[in-house]
């Protein structure tokens, strides 16, 4: 194994289950090197993106080091903005449908026009959000 394919806290890297996360430890030493051995290697513990995901431990061959989401923006917007976007659509189609009637339900429509605010606050927000 190269140095360049070592993993250092702060790292930013990709998981094809977990998605986009930030390295917070990597421990080789004591690890072997040997990637092409099944099995093999050191844990490397990662805070994913996804804040219903907690942070979890994954062996260092199941993870790509990316310099940035917007190195590879079809991941980035797979499994972080898309989420977002389906829930506001959904969220749309359910406050049209209860618009439909000429005397909706007004609790149940103001409930809905509120989930969809809400929806619609968390994607502007990932889309306004800096990032590095």
């Amino acid at each position: 194994m190269t140095q360049t394919q070592l993993f250092a806290e702060g790292d930013r890297v990709d998981h094809k289950v977990f998605g986009l996360g930030t390295v917070a430890e990597a421990r080789s030493e004591g690890f072997t090197s040997n990637d092409t051995t099944a099995g093999r290697g050191y844990p490397v513990t990662v805070k994913w993106d996804d804040p219903d995901r907690r942070d979890s431990s994954v062996m260092h061959w199941a993870l790509t080091k990316v310099s940035s989401p917007d190195v590879r923006p079809y991941k980035f917007w797979d499994k972080q903005y898309q989420p977002l976007r389906e829930h506001w659509l959904s969220a749309r189609r359910k406050v049209e449908q209860l618009s439909v009637s000429f005397e909706p339900d007004w609790k149940e429509l103001d409930e809905a026009i509120d989930a969809e605010e809400a929806a619609w606050v968390k994607m502007r927000e990932f889309i306004n959000a800096p990032r590095s």
